[in-house]
C-alpha cells in the first residue's frame, strides 16, 4: 500500500462529550465517487450531490431547486439541470408519500446504493 494515497472515508462517527450515549455521524463522498461524478456529470453536479448528502443527513429538511439555487448563487435552471443529471445517472431520487390521515412526506435517496435499493422496493 502506498502511504501517500489516503484510504477513502465515507463516514466519520464521533461521540458527544456532553452526552456519552449520543453518537453523531458525518458522511463524506469517497474520492473514487467524487472523480466519477466530476468526470461523468461535471463539477457543479458533484457539488450539488455533496449538498444533498449534507442536507439529507440533517433530517426533516425540504430540498428544492429554489433553495439549492439560493445556496449556491445559481439560477434555478442550473440547479434543476444538475438535479436531473443526478437523477438520470442514479445518484439522487426523491419519493413523495401520502398517508391516509392526510399527512404528506418526502424521502430522499442519496447515492447509487440508496437509489438502487429504493427502486427495488418501489417495483
Amino acid at each position: 500500500m502506498n502511504i501517500n494515497s489516503p484510504k477513502p472515508i465515507n463516514e466519520i462517527s464521533m461521540k458527544c462529550r456532553k452526552n456519552p450515549k449520543a453518537l453523531y455521524s458525518k458522511y463524506f463522498i469517497a474520492d473514487k465517487e467524487r472523480k466519477e461524478l466530476i468526470t461523468n456529470l461535471g463539477d457543479a453536479a458533484c457539488m450539488l450531490y455533496e449538498y444533498y448528502l449534507r442536507m439529507a443527513s440533517i433530517g426533516d429538511v425540504e430540498i428544492t431547486d429554489t433553495t439549492t439555487a439560493g445556496y449556491f448563487g445559481w439560477n434555478i435552471h442550473k440547479a434543476k439541470r444538475n438535479r436531473l443529471a443526478l437523477v438520470r445517472a442514479g445518484w439522487f431520487r426523491s419519493a413523495r408519500s401520502n398517508f391516509s390521515d392526510g399527512r404528506k412526506g418526502m424521502t430522499y435517496y442519496v447515492g447509487k446504493d440508496a437509489v438502487m435499493e429504493s427502486m427495488r422496493g418501489a417495483g
